[in-house]
C-alpha cells in the first residue's frame, strides 16, 4: 500500500516539517515533553521530506524498531535535544526561505507567520473547533452553541445531559484534551469548575 500522493508532492521541493506540538502554555494540549518529543518521529516512517525530531528517537533501538517492522530507515539531518535548540532550528529555516509545515501554529515571537506553507490564522482556524461552523455545512453541524464564559451559568440551563463541553476560542486542541462529557448535572458542575479554572473566554455546549 503507497499513497496517492507523498509530503514532497503536496508541501513543494522546499518544505520541511516539525510535528511538535508547540512549547507554549496550552491546557488543551498533552503536557508530558518526553512524550510529545518521542512522536516527533511518528511521521517518519512515511516523510519524504525533512523532519525535525528529537535525538532520542535517532538512536540504535529506533532503527531496530524500523527493522522489525519492515520500514525503511532514513537518518533525518535535523534534531534537537532542548527547548532552546528546536526554536533555534525553526529560526533557522525562517531566515533559509524553508517552507514550515507543523501541526499547530506557535506563538508568534517564537515563528513568525509568513514561514508557514499556508496562511497562519487560516491555518489556525482549521485547528481550533469554534470555527467548524464556517468549514462544514450546517446540516452535517450537530446542535450547538458559542457562549462567552461569564455567561455559561444562564446559557446551561437550557440544556439538559447529556452534553459536551468543548474550548470556544481560538487556541488549538488536541487528543480530546479540552472535550469534557457531562452525563448528568453534578458532571456539568464539574465541567463548568474546570474551564473556569483555565481562564478559556468561551464554551462550546
Amino acid at each position: 500500500m503507497k499513497p496517492r500522493l507523498t509530503l514532497r508532492q503536496i508541501y513543494g521541493e522546499n518544505a520541511v516539517y516539525t510535528p511538535r506540538t508547540p512549547y507554549s502554555d496550552n491546557p488543551w494540549m498533552m503536557d508530558d515533553p518526553h512524550r510529545l518529543d518521542a512522536l516527533t518521529s511518528r511521521e517518519v516512517a512515511i516523510a519524504d521530506i525533512p523532519v525535525l525530531v528529537h535525538r532520542a528517537t535517532q538512536r540504535d533501538k529506533a532503527q531496530k524498531l524500523h527493522d522489525l517492522a519492515g520500514l525503511p530507515w532514513v537518518e533525518q539531518p535535523y534534531t534537537y535535544e532542548t527547548q532552546e535548540q528546536y526554536l533555534a532550528q525553526i529560526q533557522s529555516w525562517c531566515e533559509e526561505g524553508k517552507t514550515i509545515v507543523c501541526q499547530y501554529i506557535h506563538e508568534a515571537e517564537l515563528m513568525n507567520r509568513d514561514c508557514y506553507w499556508m496562511d497562519a490564522e487560516k491555518f489556525n482556524q482549521l485547528n481550533t473547533k469554534a470555527y467548524i461552523d464556517h468549514l462544514i455545512d450546517s446540516k452535517f453541524v450537530p446542535s450547538r452553541l458559542n457562549v462567552e464564559l461569564y455567561r455559561l451559568s444562564d446559557a446551561i440551563k437550557n440544556w439538559q445531559p447529556p452534553v459536551v463541553l468543548k474550548p470556544g476560542d481560538d487556541s488549538p486542541t488536541s487528543g480530546g484534551y479540552g472535550v469534557i462529557i457531562c452525563q448528568n448535572k453534578d458532571e456539568l458542575t464539574e465541567g463548568l469548575r474546570q474551564f473556569r479554572m483555565t481562564g478559556t473566554d468561551s464554551i462550546i455546549i
